[in-house]
């Protein structure tokens, strides 16, 4: 064979492969965002039935929902900078396995407030898992056009989570009990996980990140702001729900939300002395603080409330959008303000 077509062959028989590895992170990634949409949407529908059995009280039922958005919301951004630090393929795996966990906990709850707990540890879990492969999807396609099709489809892929929990929900809630919501969690994460350690790429961008820094240390994570931002939107979600549930004029909703605005504006301030004299970054960090705002307050807008079906398959790939471009401000932003060198 003549040098120039044996290369050429080479050539088409790497960009075949790399395609084929590009396809895999999508369809895993999309598969992964799926499933946590799902879970939003497809215990709503048990509610009734958790609350008869487990002897929830009407207050209490609501932390079946607000639970998993209280710490999926407050844990994002610190999740999302703790995957730059050990890599997203890990972080990923961390998350799906510690989901499915709770899931099977969940599943398995015997009293309302081990219910409550399993939802906690499956929100935070959900906020490991979602930037990571955000960032998986976005280090595969270089490529801008290609890039915006796989997004795309990431997209979508939210939007028919929130669809296909509707009507499994209450498909399996009718058919095998309110526990098989939770219950169907771990079986599907244990073939994503299996298939993922195959196919997902053993060394992402970011478990490289020490020949990115220098022969130093990796950025370390920056404890206070990280505490900051946390609480602040902890307390932002709190409030939120207990003003939705109150109303508004209620002292402890008025007080939470009080207490959310000024840890906001204490972590832009511990963010501009982390990053003294870098007013971009400064600038960036005060955008991403606006846009968690904005993504927690539709997220819980969403979930602290009873809507119909038809509502909530329409506001969910809104709500995904905002955390989509939240996502890529935190990468730029977030990363200065929560990582010194």
């Amino acid at each position: 064979m003549h040098p120039n077509a044996r290369a050429s062959a080479l050539a088409v028989q790497q960009d075949i492969r790399a395609t084929t590895a590009r396809s895999w992170v999508l369809g895993l990634t999309a598969a992964a965002q799926f499933v946590l949409q799902l879970d939003f949407s497809i215990v709503n529908v048990a509610l009734p039935t958790v609350q008869r059995e487990l002897s929830f009280s009407a207050s209490g039922l609501q932390w079946v929902v607000t639970g998993y958005a209280l710490t999926y919301g407050a844990l994002l951004l610190v999740a999302g900078r703790g995957g730059d630090q050990i890599g997203h393929r890990r972080a990923m795996l961390a998350g799906l396995t510690l989901f499915a966990i709770s899931s099977l906990a969940g599943g398995l709850a015997v009293s309302a407030p081990m219910l409550v707990i399993a939802r906690l540890v499956q929100g935070g879990s959900a906020a490991l898992i979602a930037p990571a492969a955000l960032a998986l999807l976005v280090d595969a396609y270089q490529s801008p056009a290609a890039r915006a099709r796989a997004l795309g489809i990431f997209q979508g892929s939210t939007a028919a989570g929130a669809t296909a929990g509707i009507v499994l929900g209450g498909v399996l809630t009718e058919y095998l009990g309110w526990r098989s919501v939770l219950l169907v969690n771990p079986p599907v994460i244990a073939i994503l996980v299996a298939i993922m350690l195959r196919r997902l790429p053993a060394r992402d961008m970011d478990e490289t990140r020490d020949s990115a820094v220098g022969a130093g240390a990796a950025r370390r994570l920056d404890v206070a702001g990280a505490g900051l931002i946390t609480a602040a939107i902890a307390a932002l979600i709190f409030g939120l729900s207990e003003g939705q549930s109150r109303g508004f004029g209620n002292p402890e909703a008025i007080a939470t939300l009080a207490a959310a605005v000024v840890l906001g504006v204490a972590f832009v301030f511990v963010g501009v002395a982390a990053v003294a004299g870098q007013l971009t970054r400064t600038s960036r960090g005060a955008n991403t603080l606006a846009s968690v705002v904005l993504a927690v307050a539709y997220r819980q807008g969403d979930s602290s409330r009873e809507r119909s079906p038809d509502e909530a398959g329409t506001r969910r790939p809104v709500q995904r959008s905002t955390r989509r471009r939240l996502r890529r401000r935190q990468r730029h932003g977030l990363g200065a303000l929560l990582g010194r060198h």
